[in-house]
């Protein structure tokens, strides 16, 4: 091989070195967005319930809203594990 050939391979081995790392962190981003919206949704659910919404009665349930403190925290820890990988 001359040093031209070598230096086209190695080129060609880092475009697609690049295009795997690129495929990867956007797997990455679109799970920690997911992670991040399921997350969301848990919250005002457990809030709205906790406040009342899904009650007949109308009458608040202070341990969901109790619960619903730490489900940000837990959820916090799951994504800044996430994003650490």
């Amino acid at each position: 091989m001359t040093s031209d050939e070598i230096v086209k391979t190695k080129v060609d081995l880092l475009k697609a070195e690049l295009t795997l790392s690129d495929s990867k962190m956007r797997s990455i981003v679109d799970r920690l967005w997911q992670i991040r919206a399921l997350c969301g949704t848990i919250w005002s659910a457990l809030v709205a319930i906790g406040l009342g919404a899904g009650t007949g009665d109308r009458k608040p349930l202070p341990e969901l809203l109790w619960l619903s403190a730490f489900v940000p925290i837990w959820f916090a820890w799951i994504d800044s594990s996430y994003q650490r990988w």
